[in-house]
């Protein structure tokens, strides 16, 4: 076996066990989030240390995506451990937005969901990670006691989503924030964290699974400090 042959293995083994701890470790996440709702832990001390931990498993859920998407294997080879499965597009994102409670709390922002989609589409084991991206950036540029609104809309061929929540107005072109490294010369004014990798992240798993993705922003609405904010929405559609 060639030193090339046998690298290209040991990533492989790598990313599987890499990708086997992230789920189990993301499962732990899913099934404390009840608790994270108990009186006990509605002190700011313990709040801030849920933030936390949600914000390192958030961190862990990108890196691992991006270290399959980036570890030259073939899809074939990542079809097996992927497991596409038929999947309710209502409740992939009803369960990755309900991850961001602790900070959508802290915040004062509420859901508002629109409209009906109870159709299901083949998604990859990685695709659930697209909601939770778009509902973290959603949560991080929001403004204070604001709303953030899902719109689901179901015909025969495809069904769609958009997510919107007044954020800073995006000068630029909207397709840039796909871009890897981009953020938007109005939201790198706002003191959030961000790297430019989630959307990024996001876009390449729509590629994969054919789902289309796009991003809208409107026209000046209000401004706060020197920062003008106004709706920014991201669309998914998906092909049945």
């Amino acid at each position: 076996m060639s030193d090339e042959s046998e690298y290209h293995g040991l990533m492989l083994d790598f990313v599987h066990e890499t990708f086997r701890h992230y789920r189990k470790f993301d499962q732990s996440i899913n099934n404390l989030k009840d608790y994270f709702e108990h009186p006990e832990f509605r002190t700011e001390g313990a709040q801030k240390k849920i933030v936390g931990l949600q914000k390192i498993c958030d961190a862990m859920r990108t890196d691992v995506a991006y270290l399959m998407l980036n570890a030259k294997i073939s899809n074939e080879e990542l079809d097996p451990l992927l497991k596409a499965r038929s999947r309710n597009i209502y409740n992939v994102y009803r369960r990755a937005r309900e991850l961001f409670n602790t900070e959508r709390k802290r915040k004062g922002i509420k859901y508002d969901d629109r409209g009906e989609a109870y159709g299901e589409v083949y998604l990859n084991s990685l695709f659930p990670i697209v909601p939770k991206i778009i509902y973290q950036n959603a949560i991080k540029y929001s403004l204070p006691r604001q709303e953030i609104s899902t719109y689901y809309s179901e015909d025969a061929q495809k069904i769609e989503v958009r997510v919107e929540n007044y954020g800073p107005v995006l000068e630029e072109d909207p397709k840039r924030v796909f871009e890897k490294g981009f953020r938007g010369s109005n939201a790198s004014k706002d003191k959030s964290e961000g790297g430019g990798r989630g959307l990024y992240l996001a876009k390449i798993l729509c590629e994969k699974n054919d789902v289309d993705i796009r991003a809208e922003s409107d026209t000046r609405n209000f401004q706060v400090t020197d920062i003008p904010y106004g709706v920014f929405a991201i669309t998914t559609t998906y092909y049945k």
